[in-house]
C-alpha cells in the first residue's frame, strides 16, 4: 500500500482557490480522488499550514472528509476549521463542524475564539449558533502594548467600517448575551461608545465620496450604532469652498489645529484642490506611512511628495529661513530611513504645515503636479 502524503496536492490548492462557490460534482470526486492518497490531516505546505478542512470547500467535501477521520480541531495560528468558515458566514459547514465536536472555545496566536471571527464577518446568525452552544461573548483577547484586550464585540466595533451589514444585528446579540450593557464593566462601554462614534466621524468625513446606495445603507446601519450604544452622531463636516479665506484656531493645541484643518482642506479620496490643502494632506499621508506601516510601502512617489512640500513652503509668504532648514533636515531623514523611522521629523513637518497656512489664508492653487499619491 502506498504511504499516504503529508502535504496538500497544489492541484487541489488549486481548485479551492478558483472555486470558493460553484463546486461541480465533477470538482468534488476529483478532490476525492486526491485527497484519498493524504493523511486525513495533510497540511498545506508553506507559511499558513492549513489542512483540507481549513479550505473554503462544499459542505459534501467537509462532510467526507469528517466521516474519513479529519480532525475537526486541526490547530493552525490563524485557529481552527471553524475559525475560517464563521468569518466568510458558511452557517452549515460551521454547524456540521459544531455537530462533529467543534470547539467553540479554541484559541488562535491572539488568544481569540471563532465567536471573534464571526462577529468580525458580520454574521449575526452564525454568532447566535457559536453562543447557543456556549462561545464565550465576555472572553478576552490577548493584550497588546497598554490596550485592553478586546471582547468579540469589541474587536467588531473597533475593525468594522461604515456600512459593513449585519455588525449592528450582531452586536445586540453580543450585547444581550453579555446580560445587556449594565453587565458590561463601564470601561469597555466607554470604549465601545468610542469605537461607535469614531465610526461615525468616519462616515462624515468620507461619504461625499461614496455611492448613493452604500452611503445610505452605512448612514441607516449607524443610526442603529448611535441608539443601541446611546451616543449622539457627530456634526457633519464641513469643508472648504475653494475660495473662501482659511483660517486657524490659534488657541487650540496643535494636534486638534491640524486635525481641523485635515478635515476642513482634505478630501475623502484624491489630491486637494488648494496648496493649503496638500501641506497636510502630504505630512499626513508621510505620517500614517511611518507610524502606523513603517515604511513597508515607501517608495519615490512619497519622496516626490516631500519634495513638493519643500516646495510649497517657499510659496506665498514663505516659512523663514530656520524653518525651511528644520523641514529640509526632517524630509532627509525620513528619506534616508524610507520611512522606517523618523516619527519626530513628522510631527516637525506638521508643525510647519500648520503654522504656513496660518501665514496663508488666502487658497493657492497648486497647478500640476508630479506626485500620484
Amino acid at each position: 500500500m502506498a504511504k499516504l502524503k503529508k502535504t496538500l496536492p497544489k492541484e487541489f490548492l488549486d481548485l479551492c482557490y478558483c472555486h470558493s462557490n460553484n463546486w461541480s460534482a465533477e470538482d468534488i470526486e476529483k478532490c476525492k480522488e486526491m485527497l484519498s492518497a493524504c493523511e486525513h490531516d495533510a497540511r498545506e505546505r508553506g507559511t499558513y499550514n492549513y489542512t483540507a478542512l481549513h479550505k473554503y470547500i462544499p459542505i459534501e467535501l467537509v462532510e467526507w472528509l469528517i466521516e474519513r477521520g479529519a480532525d475537526v480541531n486541526a490547530e493552525q495560528d490563524y485557529g481552527t476549521p471553524v475559525f475560517k468558515h464563521a468569518r466568510v458566514g458558511h452557517y452549515d459547514i460551521c454547524e456540521l463542524l459544531i455537530k462533529h465536536g467543534a470547539d467553540l472555545n479554541a484559541l488562535d496566536y491572539m488568544e481569540q475564539t471563532p465567536l471573534f471571527a464571526a462577529a468580525d464577518g458580520g454574521h449575526a446568525d452564525i454568532v447566535k449558533m457559536f453562543l447557543d452552544n456556549g462561545a464565550d461573548p465576555g472572553h478576552h483577547q490577548k493584550y497588546f502594548g497598554n490596550n485592553i484586550g478586546r471582547t468579540p464585540l469589541l474587536y467588531m466595533l473597533e475593525r468594522m467600517r461604515p456600512g459593513d451589514s449585519g455588525k449592528a444585528a450582531t452586536a445586540r446579540i453580543l450585547i444581550e448575551a453579555q446580560g445587556g450593557k449594565d453587565n458590561i464593566p463601564s470601561k469597555e462601554w466607554e470604549m465601545a461608545q468610542g469605537f461607535v462614534l469614531a465610526k461615525g466621524k468616519d462616515f462624515e468625513f468620507s461619504k461625499s465620496g461614496m455611492e448613493e446606495e452604500y452611503r445610505k445603507n452605512a448612514e441607516s446601519e449607524l443610526l442603529e450604532f448611535y441608539s443601541l450604544f446611546e451616543v449622539d452622531a457627530p456634526a457633519p463636516v464641513v469643508r472648504h469652498d475653494g475660495v473662501s479665506k482659511i483660517g486657524i484656531d490659534s488657541s487650540l493645541p496643535f494636534s486638534e489645529q491640524y486635525n481641523k484643518l485635515w478635515e476642513y482642506l482634505v478630501p475623502a479620496s484624491g489630491r486637494c484642490d488648494t496648496v493649503q490643502g496638500e501641506v497636510i494632506r502630504i505630512t499626513g499621508r508621510v505620517g500614517d506611512e511611518v507610524y502606523r506601516n513603517g515604511g513597508a510601502n515607501w517608495d519615490n512617489e512619497y519622496r516626490k511628495m516631500l519634495h513638493a512640500l519643500l516646495g510649497y513652503l517657499i510659496q506665498g509668504q514663505p516659512l523663514s529661513g530656520t524653518d525651511i532648514k528644520k523641514a529640509e533636515n526632517a524630509c532627509t531623514v525620513i528619506n534616508d530611513t524610507k520611512g522606517c523611522g523618523g516619527e519626530n521629523e513628522v510631527k516637525v513637518l506638521q508643525e510647519l504645515a500648520v503654522k504656513w497656512v496660518s501665514l496663508n489664508s488666502d487658497p493657492v492653487s497648486p497647478g500640476e503636479v508630479n506626485y500620484k499619491r
